[in-house]
């Protein structure tokens, strides 16, 4: 086919970072807010490790950056991984300055758990920043004591909230699959062909009018295909193989055309949008498409088809190209069928 998805639904994964961006950018600039916060508190009382915090806020910083800057999803993932790392890193510089700093690391650990558990799009990513802030926050820090149903409580706490966090992960995952299969359910209904599946005629037109507009030096041509007698093979052999013949069809143009775009104008009828090819090699083209076509038959009846071609000009409306591809099939129609004629 000319052409699967728009960009947008390439994959769930280029979905789930178009999705997923804006949300990370927006956590990792609370959570770098909410450090700065905690630094002007713990600033006011207590003296700290200030080579290290510099380094966890500078890697906050870069982290956030690569985040806004980021192009792919695993570029995006990472970014959130480091963001996690260096804010960890820096809140454990300021819990450590504290009196108390068991008190501060169950509560913190949670927070942060619970507060990351929307920014990834795979539970996996998510286990991992989970695994590296309780590492990095915890060790060594624990609030052990002599009393075994306290420990137990305290184990219990953790792994309570980690599943939870897991939990809002794995759900919030799904969801988004959800949401992207719908929306590419979507997108086919609106833009494929029900039949053939290659680009209905409104997708198909929007394209060429996208093309004529930004044709300037390329050198482009307008096909316009149709199925030579398919009436009589309709009113002989059946609309179901009327159909056959059509999704028989539009596999061979869209199968030589897959470089280009293609797409089924109505009916009997397709389009095809040939991009940066010389006109000595259209007509090469074109009688290996006849032959591709021809090669398919039905009981008691051949398949052909007739191509008009024109070149598309830039500046040029889309009213005017068709118009002339028009004319051209009309001519390849009188010539006998089974042939084509470029204006």
């Amino acid at each position: 086919m000319s052409r699967e998805f728009d960009s947008a639904f390439s994959s769930f994964e280029h979905a789930s970072f178009l999705d997923m961006k804006p949300l990370t950018i927006a956590v990792q600039t609370a959570a770098c807010f909410c450090c700065a916060v905690a630094v002007y508190l713990v600033h006011a009382r207590y003296s700290y490790d200030l080579r290290g915090l510099s380094i966890g806020a500078l890697g906050a910083a870069v982290s956030l950056c690569c985040a806004i800057w980021s192009r792919t999803f695993t570029q995006l993932w990472l970014s959130g991984l480091a963001m996690i790392i260096s804010q960890s890193y820096l809140l454990r510089i300021l819990i450590d300055a504290t009196p108390n700093p068991a008190f501060f690391i169950m509560p913190v650990a949670l927070t942060v758990t619970l507060s990351i558990a929307g920014i990834f799009s795979k539970t996996w990513h998510f286990l991992i920043a989970t695994a590296l802030t309780w590492l990095i926050l915890g060790r060594g820090n624990f609030a052990w004591s002599g009393i075994e149903e306290e420990n137990v409580l305290v184990v219990l706490t953790t792994l309570s909230g980690i599943l939870f966090g897991w939990i809002i992960s794995v759900m919030l995952c799904a969801l988004r699959r959800k949401n992207f299969l719908v929306k590419k359910e979507l997108f086919n209904l609106a833009n494929r062909d029900y039949l053939t599946g290659i680009d209905n005629r409104r997708r198909f037109m929007s394209r060429m009018d996208q093309i004529v507009k930004g044709l300037s030096m390329r050198e482009a041509f307008f096909l316009m295909i149709d199925i030579d007698n398919f009436k009589r093979i309709n009113d002989t052999a059946g609309h179901d193989v009327g159909d056959k013949v059509i999704v028989e069809v539009a596999a061979t143009i869209a199968e030589l055309t897959r470089e280009h775009y293609c797409g089924r104008l109505g009916g009997e009828e397709f389009g095809v949008l040939l991009l940066d090819v010389s006109q000595e090699s259209v007509p090469l083209m074109l009688t290996g498409m006849l032959g591709a076509v021809r090669a398919h038959s039905i009981p008691g009846s051949p398949i052909s088809i007739s191509i008009g071609g024109t070149v598309m000009r830039s500046g040029e409306s889309v009213s005017a190209i068709t118009q002339r591809a028009d004319q051209a099939l009309y001519q390849a129609k009188r010539a006998g069928k089974d042939c084509f004629f470029l204006d």
